[in-house]
């Protein structure tokens, strides 16, 4: 039951983050309106007036939109690495393997194995794409090359490593960020 648990956190965690980490970094985002530069998350409060629920939410903002991805880059290093059984004798490593894999298997067991950190590229491409855009101006050519420059460094760094361990979940990957190339750039 505890690694069930365990699995089902790890799941809604990485599932949730990107949308997590958006909305709360679009918290600090001010707008201009009516003269005033106002939170745009809710423009009756000015960003002077937010200031103070700013400072008292920095902590969840740090510990959730950088703690996340700090967390999974050592579990991974610490269960998912080539190296991370090492040592132990062989009955105890598979027993150890089994419950690495049921609890955080999600996050690692797509890749192989010398790309055990893939996911956290895939989690940090997701908050490049969701939160740090809704940071830039809405339909600016700045957001416009942000974000077709880190889909294209996805599309470029897929075939480089070729992370998956199935060729047909690289080729897909490749396709589905190549399709978000081709919608940015005809946008």
């Amino acid at each position: 039951l505890e690694d069930r648990v365990v699995r089902a956190m790890m799941v809604v965690t990485a599932l949730l983050y990107p949308v997590v980490a958006a909305q709360l970094l679009m918290l600090y985002r001010g707008v201009r309106f009516n003269d005033e530069h106002v939170l745009e998350a809710d423009v009756r409060l000015t960003m002077a007036e937010a200031a103070p629920w700013q400072m008292m939410g920095a902590p969840f903002v740090v510990s959730i939109v950088l703690g996340v991805p700090v967390f999974f880059f050592f579990l991974l290093r610490s269960v998912a690495r080539p190296e991370a059984l090492a040592g132990l004798k062989p009955r105890q490593a598979a027993q150890l393997e089994r419950r690495y894999l049921l609890r955080y298997g999600q996050l690692y067991q797509l890749y192989k194995h010398d790309c055990w950190w893939w996911e956290l590229v895939e989690i940090s491409r997701k908050l490049l794409l969701i939160a740090v855009l809704g940071h830039l101006q809405p339909g600016s050519l700045g957001q416009m090359w942000f974000a077709i420059t880190v889909s294209l460094a996805a599309i470029l760094a897929l075939p480089y490593f070729s992370p998956y361990l199935d060729r047909k979940v690289d080729a897909a990957a490749w396709a589905t960020q190549t399709a978000t190339l081709l919608t940015l750039l005809a946008a």
